[in-house]
């Protein structure tokens, strides 16, 4: 194989998580041109990884007509199968029946693969390239392959935090109220802190945690994804919920606490501290809470992750 299309649209988080597959594969077989298509608002992930050739939008794949040996479709969705008949390919690559997460996917693909659904994501598309590539899944410790130098410094006065409380769902998010309680531990302890935002639900809660105290900074606007990397780098601790740029800093490297609720750790988590809810329904998985009817303002299986706890 000479050139290959990785299919894997969205989040940070994902395609982040699929960046050690890349690092085996590009190690084995450098020969190899990986191209990657994704959805618009994330084509300066894949740029992060240097085997990577080309990003493209994936909406756009009527207009990219170039001929690939292989796509690697990672995941499991109809519609992103669908795309992956699109493009010129000899061979597509996908999750067999009993692995992809919509299983009637599996029909668009002309080889199926089947790993261990029930093993981190990271290992999951490691194991996926190398049945694909045939070779055998790599034991070694995990490599991202981030080129560092291409990160920005970030100037800071004294040490800071920096708090990730954005997350796609509901029951994800810790209480607003403990993140100000938080900040009011690390600032008394001599610390700064940073807050992110990637919408403005989250920019309202930032300023609304900010208020509390100072010295906190708000970011004014989404960071290029350069500056954001070093903003992390920089920290001298991070504390996120499970969410994409916590698996980015993790990534990198940074020392991170993760706090895990409705979701399950082992699932997503390799090489970071985590606090784990132990409430008796946790981790469900849900979408939405079950308990919510009951205790509408509240995510119970965060209740006992205290901020003194985290801190």
């Amino acid at each position: 194989m000479k050139r290959i299309l990785i299919i894997r649209p969205s989040s940070l988080g994902d395609i982040i998580q699929t960046f050690p597959a890349l690092t085996d594969a590009a190690a084995r077989f450098p020969e190899i041109t990986f191209d990657w298509a994704v959805k618009k608002q994330f084509t300066d992930i894949p740029k992060l990884h240097p085997a990577v050739s080309e990003v493209i939008n994936i909406k756009n794949c009527m207009k990219h007509l170039e001929h690939y040996d292989a796509i690697f479709e990672l995941t499991g969705l109809m519609k992103n199968a669908f795309f992956s008949r699109i493009y010129k390919a000899d061979k597509i690559f996908g999750f067999s029946f009993d692995c992809a997460r919509e299983f009637l996917a599996s029909i668009f693909y002309t080889k199926r693969i089947c790993v261990k659904m029930n093993q981190l994501a990271v290992w999951r598309y490691r194991a996926f390239f190398a049945q694909a590539l045939g070779y055998n899944t790599p034991q070694e410790s995990i490599k991202y392959g981030f080129d560092f130098e291409r990160f920005e410094t970030w100037p800071a006065q004294k040490p800071y935090w920096v708090f990730l409380h954005g997350t796609t769902r509901v029951n994800k998010q810790w209480p607003e109220t403990y993140w100000q309680e938080l900040a009011k531990r690390v600032i008394k302890a001599g610390f700064e802190i940073k807050l992110l935002w990637g919408n403005s639900l989250e920019h309202e809660r930032a300023l609304r945690i900010a208020s509390v105290s100072n010295p906190i900074w708000v970011a004014p606007g989404l960071l290029p994804i350069t500056k954001l990397a070093g903003l992390l780098i920089g920290a001298h601790q991070v504390v996120g919920l499970d969410s994409g740029l916590t698996h980015f800093s993790t990534a990198l490297g940074v020392k991170t606490l993760s706090l895990y609720g409705s979701t399950d750790p082992l699932k997503f988590n390799h090489q970071t501290a985590y606090l784990a809810s132990q409430y008796p329904c946790a981790p469900c998985s849900l979408r939405t809470c079950k308990l919510k009817h009951q205790i509408p303002d509240s995510v119970p299986c965060f209740e006992e992750l205290t901020p003194e706890r985290v801190f």
